[in-house]
């Protein structure tokens, strides 16, 4: 049966889904599940953006917290989101739980980095679209600049210890916060560089 694309048959979908061991790359009736939800939610509205946002939470804490072999998964799921979730504020507090959990178990988990890299894409693409509509108020993309700081938080730490940036990255996730940051920048160059310069001070 066909989803309707209401918050109800896409929950349904997810649970559906949990409810055996999840697999990448996501199943068809999931991935028609969610486009139908994206579909009938193409226009931005705060309230749907909330509900959204407080189903994948109850989601989250029912079938992925503390299970790291479906951390993957539920990045591929959320950051199909990311346009719907949209707000700065709702999408750090998803950075923030799913960052250390990322960062502890993306290298033993399977598909974590890939998700973990593409959902940060995702991010800094909604960070633009932000950027550009609030433009007015001198806003720059959260995102990118979250990200670049928590990279030199790890950047500094490992070139001062190993010496040797070359190389870095193998056991962590620096490696793909700094391409992240990289591919963003080829598409921006001019905000790449003045977010540097920006915070040029605190990290040297």
């Amino acid at each position: 049966m066909a989803s309707s694309g209401s918050l109800k048959d896409l929950s349904k979908a997810i649970n559906a889904y949990y409810s055996n061991a999840p697999t990448l790359p996501l199943p068809d009736e999931l991935t028609q599940a969610i486009e139908a939800y994206l579909d009938k939610h193409e226009k931005f509205d705060d309230q749907t953006s909330e509900k959204l946002h407080d189903e994948l939470q109850v989601i989250y804490n029912s079938h992925v917290a503390g299970q790291p072999s479906r951390y993957a998964s539920f990045i591929a799921i959320f950051r199909r989101f990311v346009t719907v979730i949209r707000t700065p504020a709702r999408l750090f507090q998803w950075w923030d739980i799913m960052g250390e959990s990322v960062e502890m178990n993306a290298v033993q988990e399977k598909g974590l980095l890939e998700e973990s890299a593409a959902g940060t894409m995702d991010l800094l693409m909604m960070g633009d679209v932000y950027e550009q509509e609030n433009k007015a108020d001198g806003a720059v993309n959260p995102f990118a600049e979250r990200l670049y700081l928590a990279w030199m938080d790890k950047h500094r730490p490992i070139e001062s210890s190993q010496g040797d940036e070359s190389d870095i990255g193998g056991g962590s996730t620096e490696r793909p916060m700094r391409e992240g940051l990289i591919a963003w920048g080829k598409k921006k160059p001019k905000v790449r560089f003045d977010l540097s310069d920006n915070h040029l001070g605190a990290t040297c």
